[in-house]
């Protein structure tokens, strides 16, 4: 997990992070670069070539028009002020504070996406299989609607905690679905099962709320690519 974070600028475009990219790879030779794009960023990583531990990430995201370097130690031990001359750039503001959200933060989020499921699957407990086994495109068609308001949270979060986390792509739609909350959740439902009745309507709840939060992840992605497909049509056209 990097450390410092650093906020390069906030009205940039890729030339500054292409130059960027070059600055460091001179002043950090023994360092390889690893590109690691996705459909919000570019993003460039700096590691050892022995075991590709990652010491320094540079991204440029593409609707903020920002660029932010994260490091996993203080660079140098330079001030804001000798890094902007390093790299010759206006603009440097170094947040002391690990870079990242803290556990806590992110066990809270992941319960919050958990919660919100399992109240949707709640509510569409009326047509769940378990009731209606005889009527399994009804039971799944209702969950699809069920799922567009978590389709269009998880849609307009991804961004900002894929930001925020520096998790990868996988780990952050793992941390929308409920992450190591909703296995816990899981767990603790079907190992008390026999014991107490709540721990059986947990299990019910459960069993309505995953059709309702797979539909919300996989509409917020094919939502997204399609977004992503139209803007590089309309770039291209122009």
């Amino acid at each position: 997990m990097y450390k410092y974070s650093y906020k390069l600028s906030n009205n940039a475009d890729k030339s500054d992070y292409t130059e960027l990219i070059e600055k460091l790879s001179a002043e950090f030779p023994e360092l390889i670069r690893l590109t690691k794009d996705d459909e919000n960023a570019f993003r460039t990583v700096f590691a050892t070539p022995e075991n590709k531990s990652e010491k320094l990430c540079l991204t440029f995201y593409k609707t903020e028009k920002s660029i932010e370097l994260l490091s996993e130690n203080r660079i140098k031990n330079l001030s804001d002020q000798e890094l902007q001359t390093l790299l010759n750039i206006t603009q440097c503001e170094c947040n002391t504070d690990p870079a990242g959200m803290k556990k806590i933060t992110i066990f809270a989020v992941e319960l919050c996406f958990l919660l919100s499921y399992i109240f949707l699957g709640y509510c569409n407990a009326a047509l769940s299989f378990i009731n209606k086994s005889d009527q399994p495109f009804e039971y799944m068609l209702q969950s699809f609607i069920m799922s567009l308001p978590a389709a269009a949270v998880c849609y307009f979060t991804y961004p900002i905690l894929k930001r925020r986390t520096g998790y990868s792509s996988i780990k952050t739609r793992f941390m929308q679905f409920g992450g190591i909350m909703a296995l816990i959740f899981a767990a603790f439902s079907f190992i008390t099962a026999n014991s107490y009745m709540i721990s059986i309507i947990m299990i019910l709840l459960l069993a309505c709320s995953v059709p309702i939060a797979c539909f919300a992840i996989i509409t917020a992605i094919l939502f997204e690519r399609m977004i992503t497909f139209i803007k590089k049509k309309i770039t291209y056209t122009k």
